[in-house]
């Protein structure tokens, strides 16, 4: 009987560490394409962003080109003011 007790052990044993490795090298792989999703989501150029528009009942202290900030990070700028 060959070590281990059971016939074809050592085949079996084999086989389990091939698919570790091929496990192994998916989880990686997967590792990769998300950091590499995250990176292309966070440091693309972008198109832009977004328009807002908003009505005030007093903007009297509003001027254009000001800077808008939310949560104390800058959003970006007043650029337009007009009267309705």
């Amino acid at each position: 009987m060959p070590i281990g007790g059971s016939p074809g052990w050592e085949e079996s044993r084999q086989g389990m560490q091939s698919v570790s490795v091929a496990g192994r090298i998916a989880a990686i792989a997967a590792v990769i394409v998300a950091i590499v999703v995250i990176a292309v989501l966070l440091f693309a150029g972008g198109s832009g962003g977004h328009t807002v528009k908003a009505d005030f009942i007093n903007a009297a202290q509003l001027v254009n080109g000001n800077l808008v900030e939310v949560g104390g990070q800058k959003a970006g700028s007043v650029t337009a003011i007009d009267i309705t």
